[in-house]
């Protein structure tokens, strides 16, 4: 008994400690974001944020196909291989994935192309920054996975410093430094220059640093299980993109019917709504490594246990972040301009949203954790659509606040479907 009680306690430590320096970590990186959009939107103004905020929302889009569900099946598989000590699979996973997202993503930029240079929906600002966009997207994707590589193997604070500090950091430090010397003109193009250097940075640190863990130089011949990876983030990669479809695409649904400072707007009220689910998306990226584990040792009671505690501990720090955001609201959003005040009413809707979606917890990712993502990828199928529909139902007559109801819908409608269904159907 005392043995399973220390085993308890010592693995109830590990996620606190994991989710704390998570949650700090995150919210170091989120404020430093939030700072990098600020100066963007004030420096550049709204004209030039706008079109930024729509690049942004449309590359993270495309991530899908360049990812392709390789970060899921990294905080899957990694540590199942690495319990099991099988080295040279794990070398072969992480050569497999750093190629095939390299080779995906300049794939969806060359389809991407044609439609940029020649197509006149595109704005002559995207034009000429394109080559630029696609090295930073690139870049981006391949630090973004190392990330996911960190932490699946239970390196927190180098996960979080490498995709969520250094980049943004980077990019506030260079924009000051153009601002007070005006070197260059403040055009689109400089934007995702200095966002490149931040990302080109980070990743010679991580290479340098977690060259050991990310690459095992010792080992000489990597072993491959290509066509079961291919298979299992095939369906990681329709789940990733449903859920990012449901938060990025509303932007762009926004841009066919009001001017592109509004795409602006939005995306900025999108982001901070996120604040509300913070505690759960932070303690999401602890849990998802222990609940593959206990799960491929068939270790149920533990699994509930890390379970229920991720889901309460996110959950508390999602409420302590709600209250000041809604009570200053306006202080928030008039940090980027006085017209992103009008839009207070809308974070109000898009923040119940969130709030509703990390009251159900982890549910979605223990399902996803234990093979059964096909189950969450119809209920986030359904719940889409319905926004979407809703979307255009919607906005024509009631404007944003049409578009912020739809998209608060489609956030509740699946996770309380899929709590109601996972509780039914196995006790989760």
């Amino acid at each position: 008994m005392q043995p399973d009680l220390d085993t308890k306690n010592k693995n109830n430590k590990f996620i606190l400690n994991h989710s704390i320096f998570s949650f700090v970590l995150t919210s170091i990186g989120t404020l430093l974001l939030l700072i990098q959009n600020i100066i963007i939107a004030r420096f550049f103004g709204d004209s030039l944020f706008g079109i930024f905020s729509f690049i942004i929302n449309l590359f993270l889009i495309l991530s899908i196909f360049a990812k392709f569900g390789i970060e899921n099946l990294s905080l899957k598989e990694i540590p199942i291989i690495s319990s099991s000590n099988q080295k040279s699979k794990l070398k072969g996973l992480y050569y497999f994935s750093y190629f095939r997202t390299l080779i995906f993503s300049l794939l969806i930029c060359g389809f991407l192309a044609p439609f940029v240079y020649c197509s006149s929906q595109f704005d002559m600002h995207f034009r000429l920054s394109f080559q630029f966009i696609v090295i930073w997207f690139v870049i981006r994707m391949i630090v973004e996975l190392l990330s996911f590589q960190l932490q699946a193997l239970n390196k927190t604070i180098s996960s979080r410093f490498s995709f969520q500090i250094i980049p943004p950091l980077i990019s506030i430090i260079l924009l000051f430094i153009n601002e007070q010397f005006n070197f260059y003109a403040n055009t689109l193009n400089l934007v995702f220059k200095i966002l490149l250097i931040g990302y080109v940075m980070s990743a010679i640190l991580v290479v340098i640093i977690k060259k050991k863990h990310l690459f095992f130089p010792r080992i000489t011949k990597p072993e491959y299980e290509i066509n079961k990876w291919m298979f299992n983030s095939y369906q990681f990669m329709i789940l990733s993109g449903l859920l990012l479809c449901s938060s990025k695409i509303s932007p762009l649904i926004l841009s066919i019917y009001y001017p592109v400072e509004y795409v602006g707007y939005y995306t900025t009220v999108i982001n901070i709504s996120f604040l509300t689910s913070f505690g759960l998306s932070t303690t999401n990226k602890v849990l998802a490594s222990k609940l593959s584990e206990n799960y491929s040792n068939n270790n149920m009671k533990e699994f509930q246990a890390n379970l229920t505690w991720g889901a309460r501990f996110g959950f508390f720090i999602s409420i302590i972040l709600t209250i000041p955001l809604l009570l200053f609201r306006h202080q928030i959003l008039g940090l980027y301009g006085e017209n992103f005040i009008q839009l207070s009413g809308i974070l109000v809707i898009l923040v119940f949203g969130n709030l509703i979606n990390s009251f159900c917890g982890p549910v979605g990712l223990s399902m996803i954790m234990t093979g059964k993502e096909k189950i969450v990828i119809k209920f986030i199928t359904v719940s889409l659509l319905i926004s979407i529909a809703l979307s255009f139902i919607l906005m024509p007559k009631y404007g944003l606040e049409g578009l912020a109801y739809a998209n608060c819908l489609g956030i509740i409608l699946w996770n309380v479907m899929l709590t109601i269904y996972a509780k039914k159907k196995y006790n989760y």
